[in-house]
């Protein structure tokens, strides 16, 4: 009765730790891939019974820019929410063979920072002192991520990217045999989508859609782009 203890980590699995708050000044937030012989503090939040997969895909740069889209913030910094970031989350649906590549390319991850076994996490990622084979590591596994997304994610301009993410939307209210009825979409010349707006109704649809409002951002180098510049599309959506 003398003393208080909170244990969040999982009995028996893998979970993984993502630090509550992280520098704005880094690419890739630290996150790491434990086993029962860790102890997690109050200063991380835990993804219980994780694979490499789960690792692979939230270390990626694909979550990385959605954190950052609609993480909230102290000070400047970026932090991270369950509720805003992790659940809100548009999984991919790999195959097998781009499953077991995410999985590789996560452990080649783990595999570079145990060389680094005397260095702390901050310094590993460190815009600035990050080593060279731990960046190419996480570049090989942004690689693979992407794969897995598919064509959804190949695009190269805004209305292209609100075209596919309308797309989107109406691939999940089928899947949740929700109504979508198309209220106004203005089109572009070369198929794009300037603006829609559509009403979706069904049983739970506002429930799991209310957290699809805000700013969403698609970083991409389009076809165009011969120097191989990163291009950022933005959109915004009220529900």
């Amino acid at each position: 009765p003398n003393q208080f203890a909170q244990i969040t980590q999982p009995d028996g699995a893998n979970f993984i730790i993502v630090p509550r708050v992280s520098s704005e000044k880094r690419k890739y937030v630290p996150m790491g891939f434990l086993d029962t012989h860790n102890i997690s503090s109050d200063a991380v939040q835990i993804i219980p019974n994780a694979t490499l997969y789960h690792f692979g895909i939230l270390t990626s740069n694909v979550h990385m820019v959605w954190m950052r889209t609609v993480c909230g913030r102290l000070k400047s910094d970026y932090r991270y929410s369950k509720e805003l970031v992790y659940n809100t989350f548009p999984w991919p649906q790999p195959t097998n063979a781009q499953r077991a590549k995410i999985e590789q390319t996560a452990q080649a991850i783990l595999d570079v920072r145990a060389k680094y076994a005397n260095c702390t996490m901050a310094s590993l990622y460190d815009e600035a002192t990050m080593p060279a084979d731990l960046r190419t590591a996480h570049q090989k596994n942004d690689r693979a991520v992407w794969e897995a997304y598919g064509k959804r994610w190949t695009i190269s301009s805004p209305t292209e990217c609100v075209a596919e993410l309308m797309k989107m939307y109406h691939h999940y209210a089928d899947a949740n045999r929700w109504k979508v009825e198309e209220i106004n979409v203005n089109m572009t010349e070369l198929g794009g989508v300037k603006e829609a707006v559509f009403m979706i109704t069904g049983k739970g649809a506002y429930g799991k859609l209310k957290f699809e409002s805000g700013v969403h951002r698609v970083q991409r180098v389009p076809a165009t782009e011969s120097g191989g510049r990163i291009h950022t599309s933005t959109i915004t959506v009220s529900v």
